[in-house]
């Protein structure tokens, strides 16, 4: 599907190809959350976020808080934004690793890059923001909330999920977004009721 480097290519060469594939990678979301397998008791989404400059990396570890509550591996990455929605168990999770090709990866502060999943909920935590530098052998890495982008992805993809589904905001701090947001649904429901 999405084009995945094993090696260093020009930049030039790399911004074209994750034009392609960020126009791809949007086209995507449709196709997966269109397919959303309905939620188990112990079960909420998650609206997987990145936003990926520079150097395209060969996957992203989100692991559980415990070794049995499993994870998830983001592969065929592009440049620009990544966002899926996967079903996952409630729980705390993190972004652990970045890996970049077989040997070479980074090691996330998991402090810094937690997320909460809270069943029967589409949690969002905000977007892992990275900027990989082979030629230097660093990277830079960002947790930032974006919520209103998200809602715009899912409202454009799946308007019904979040007609049927709350959307949390399980970042840091508060985003009063949410609520901005719940507040116009119940104006429009009541308008539609008088007309």
């Amino acid at each position: 599907m999405a084009w995945i480097s094993n090696s260093y290519y020009p930049i030039k060469q790399q911004l074209i190809k994750g034009l392609f594939f960020s126009l791809f990678s949007l086209i995507s979301l449709n196709v997966q959350s269109n397919t959303l397998e309905p939620l188990d008791d112990d079960e909420g989404y998650l609206v997987v976020a990145t936003n990926i400059d520079g150097y395209i990396p060969r996957n992203l570890t989100l692991s559980g808080e415990s070794i049995f509550q499993g994870g998830y591996l983001m592969e065929e990455l592009a440049l620009g934004n990544n966002i899926r929605i996967i079903k996952m168990n409630s729980g705390v999770y993190h972004w652990s690793k970045l890996k970049i090709n077989k040997t070479y990866l980074f090691e996330l502060e998991e402090d810094k890059y937690s997320l909460r999943v809270e069943a029967g909920k589409i949690n969002y935590a905000g977007h892992l923001i990275v900027n990989v530098y082979p030629q230097h052998g660093t990277a830079d890495f960002r947790f930032v909330n974006r919520l209103s982008q998200v809602f715009d992805e899912i409202n454009d993809c799946c308007e019904s999920l979040l007609e049927q589904t709350p959307l949390v905001f399980n970042g840091t701090g508060v985003d009063p977004f949410v609520d901005y947001f719940r507040d116009l649904q119940v104006k429009e429901v009541n308008k539609n009721e008088l007309n």
